[in-house]
């Protein structure tokens, strides 16, 4: 009995150390964490907001639209190998044309080309 109460003293002594131990370590800690930041200069408030910036966004919109319908009206012209006339179709087939469907003139049009030839 003797010998199992000085063992549970010497526990007891060593747990009481260990947790003054730890006292003292969580309060070097809390200084330190206080002293590690300071202040130089205060925030300022911006005078306009950095971003977004409408005006360049608006434009920069406008030209990749621009670009980009340009660069589709050129991709179709180019890839349209339509016949539209006799000499496209004399250029395009290597056997000669057997015949061609007549364009049909209506009365409005003819008066359109006498009207370009007399003014022209």
């Amino acid at each position: 009995m003797d010998r199992d109460a000085k063992v549970n003293e010497a526990l007891y002594s060593s747990l009481l150390s260990k947790l003054e131990s730890a006292r003292i370590s969580q309060q070097l800690e809390n200084v330190d964490k206080g002293t590690k930041f300071k202040i130089i200069d205060p925030a300022r408030m911006p005078v306009k907001p950095s971003k977004p910036d409408i005006f360049k966004s608006i434009m920069m919109t406008l030209l990749m639209g621009f670009g980009l319908g340009f660069a589709g009206i050129y991709t179709a012209e180019y890839m349209d190998h339509s016949i539209r006339n006799v000499e496209d179709a004399k250029a395009f087939f290597d056997k000669p044309l057997l015949g061609a469907i007549s364009r049909i003139e209506l009365d409005e049009d003819a008066a359109k080309q006498v009207n370009k030839a007399i003014r022209g």
